[in-house]
């Protein structure tokens, strides 16, 4: 998904199919939106690439579901809960890559909180009765991890776009240009999540993983810095933030759920 950000000089020839699917993207890539847009819980580059695995998970669901013998793994209530968060999904990568140096849309932190509100339904419904087939403890934990892996992801990007709005949106000035504050804000949202009971083991590697990439990128950030940089570092409140967060959500990935 994240690929498709600037490929509108792809096959831009009307009349094409590439130009038809394209069209509407810009040409402002993940990277390039960081770089116009920075906060101090940006997460790396690499983090990113969770988006061709979210699509490569889907394609292969989808696909075990159609094929497996008798109840499909996805209900269809399922494939409608997947498909309205993957059209969400697709608007914000349309408006996020519109977003320009001079220009932070408003859709894009208006879109992205649905993605995780729509993938997220089928984990709030108790239907494993419905599920069967070969395996149906198999087929149940399979069409779990599918919705685990993209609600957990994009809350954790909500959250994100929440905090770069307010640090550069400018329609609330008291936080326009706050990174310190703005980025407490997101931490503060990620401590809720993270602190959620029962979070399964999916989400807590994805929360895990998201905030211990943010803290790599900023330690890095400060050595770079020399002796200052790593002293500015242990006087930021985002960064002492982020490695308690680090912490607790290390703690909770390794915490017996009972």
């Amino acid at each position: 998904m994240a690929s498709m950000m600037g490929m509108s000089s792809v096959g831009d020839t009307p009349g094409t199919l590439t130009y038809a699917l394209t069209k509407f993207v810009g040409s402002t890539t993940n990277s390039a939106f960081s770089a116009f847009f920075p906060s101090f819980i940006t997460p790396p580059n690499f983090i990113f690439l969770i988006w061709p695995f979210i699509s490569v998970v889907q394609l292969g669901t989808v696909a075990i579901s159609a094929l497996s013998p008798g109840k499909p793994v996805l209900s269809q209530d399922d494939l409608t809960s997947l498909s309205a968060a993957n059209v969400a999904a697709t608007g914000w990568l349309i408006v996020s890559s519109r977003a320009s140096a001079e220009v932070l849309p408003l859709g894009s932190f208006l879109v992205l909180p649905l993605v995780p509100i729509l993938s997220a339904f089928p984990l709030r419904r108790k239907d494993e009765d419905k599920v069967s087939g070969a395996s149906a403890s198999t087929a149940l934990t399979l069409r779990n991890f599918v919705f685990q892996v993209y609600s957990s992801f994009t809350t954790i990007a909500a959250f994100l776009a929440f905090a770069v709005e307010l640090q550069h949106g400018n329609r609330i000035p008291f936080f326009k240009g706050k990174g310190e504050i703005c980025a407490s804000i997101f931490l503060a949202l990620y401590t809720v999540t993270v602190g959620q009971a029962r979070r399964g083991v999916v989400k807590k590697v994805v929360n895990t993983g998201a905030i211990l990439g943010i803290f790599w990128k900023r330690l890095v950030e400060g050595m770079a810095g020399g002796l200052g940089g790593v002293g500015r570092l242990f006087t930021s409140v985002s960064f002492l933030g982020t490695a308690a967060v680090s912490f607790a959500a290390i703690r909770k990935l390794f915490e017996d759920e009972g």
